[in-house]
């Protein structure tokens, strides 16, 4: 698989980083769409279920799921209160300009969390 990947596109992919994106597009979008509520339990109950819905989706275990495909920049920014302030403002301008061959909602998460890296993204591709 990781070989077949390698070819079609050229780069060094695994199927790894796909399921990573994909974790992280999953738990991303259900947190901005949660209310973070008054207290820390609250939002970690919010979390959670982001982490089960995304360990449904994957197959892993929740353990596996937090550690290895959401990446951690979504978690503390809902934790912080700034992913569902931002997210909806990236999710209303990708649904008016988003590149050939990606979703909206893929553009909007891709263009904030390298926003929110500050670009680490961009220096790992």
């Amino acid at each position: 698989m990781n070989r077949y990947l390698h070819e079609a596109t050229g780069r060094p992919f695994t199927a790894k980083e796909f399921r990573t994106w994909q974790g992280t597009l999953q738990a991303a979008l259900y947190l901005a769409s949660c209310e973070r509520g008054e207290t820390r339990a609250s939002a970690k109950r919010a979390i959670k279920a982001a982490i089960e819905l995304t360990c449904a989706h994957l197959g892993n275990t929740a353990t596996i799921c937090r550690k290895s495909y959401i990446h951690p920049a979504v978690l503390d920014a809902f934790l912080d209160g700034s992913l569902g302030r931002e997210l909806p403002v990236e999710l209303a301008r990708a649904r008016r300009n988003t590149p050939v061959g990606l979703q909206p909602q893929e553009w909007a998460v891709l263009v904030w969390l390298e926003r929110r890296t500050q670009g680490v993204l961009a220096q790992c591709a």
